[in-house]
């Protein structure tokens, strides 16, 4: 019994400093989807007229970028002189308001700036990240990817990855 008692004394001393640490605040859930994106532009040697065509394409996952998925234009996008290509789970590729069950990691990319210019490939992107202990800050661990084949890290960053 005694034995019992000293645990639950140690237990209610433990929980309570953990406690006065936390705040419990309640707050607004962070944009994963902003957070862990990976975002694209075109260097400024290519011209409007360059990119007025420019589209990515999804592929199944794996690096030999054989069985293309979907195709999305930036034409409009960039019409609004919004040059930025942001690559996350619901961008370009929305789910049309159900459930995304696949994370935009679980596919391969190209970005073309039109149907003749060069490819860009993008692959093997890995992306985690977690909460600090008592409060609601989200922070990127891991966004991690190929571009052309060169490793190329992102984390903690949403800098923009230029295509020249």
């Amino acid at each position: 019994m005694k034995e019992i008692l000293i645990f639950v004394i140690a237990a209610s001393l433990l929980t309570t400093s953990c406690f006065d640490e936390c705040t419990f605040e309640t707050c607004a859930a962070p944009n994963f989807n902003v957070i862990n994106a990976l975002v694209f532009n075109f260097d400024t040697t290519y011209s409007n007229s360059d990119i007025a065509d420019a589209h990515i394409i999804k592929y199944t996952k794996g690096g030999n970028f054989s069985q293309a998925l979907d195709t999305f234009y930036f034409t409009e996008q960039f019409n609004n002189n919004d040059y930025l290509m942001v690559l996350s789970d619901p961008e370009p590729f929305s789910s049309g308001g159900t459930l995304n069950l696949n994370s935009y990691e679980n596919f391969d990319y190209i970005i073309k700036p039109n149907s003749t210019g060069r490819d860009y490939k993008v692959n093997t992107i890995q992306v985690k990240g977690e909460f600090s202990d008592c409060d609601c800050v989200y922070t990127n661990t891991q966004k991690t990817f190929e571009l052309d084949s060169i490793a190329t890290d992102r984390t903690g960053s949403n800098l923009q990855v230029t295509l020249n």
